[in-house]
């Protein structure tokens, strides 16, 4: 098992986000994008590569993310109406 960091970056304005991993439910969270820094919400997840992360919020698509290598962050942005999540290996940083 790795860490994998989940930043809620842009777009979020009070959404209810379930965050799901091999399609169990971990977690439900309320967002709202600081728009100072670019960031409604962060954590940490544990997880093993080949697992799925799944991000769903009411009424949208989920968007789902297979990890490819842990540790690592993955990027979540909702953009009209759609979530982007990407994994990255670089290390994010927020004022």
């Amino acid at each position: 098992m790795a860490e994998v960091a989940l930043h809620f970056q842009e777009g979020f304005s009070g959404e209810t986000v379930q965050i799901l991993v091999n399609g169990e439910p971990i977690g439900e969270r309320s967002l709202k994008t600081r728009n100072q820094i670019g960031l409604a919400h962060m954590e940490t997840i544990e997880v093993s590569s080949g697992d799925q992360i799944e991000i769903k919020i009411a009424g949208l698509s989920g968007a789902k993310v297979k990890i490819v290598y842990a540790p690592s962050s993955i990027k979540i942005n909702l953009v009209d109406k759609k979530l982007i999540v990407e994994q990255t290996n670089e290390e994010l940083r927020y004022l």
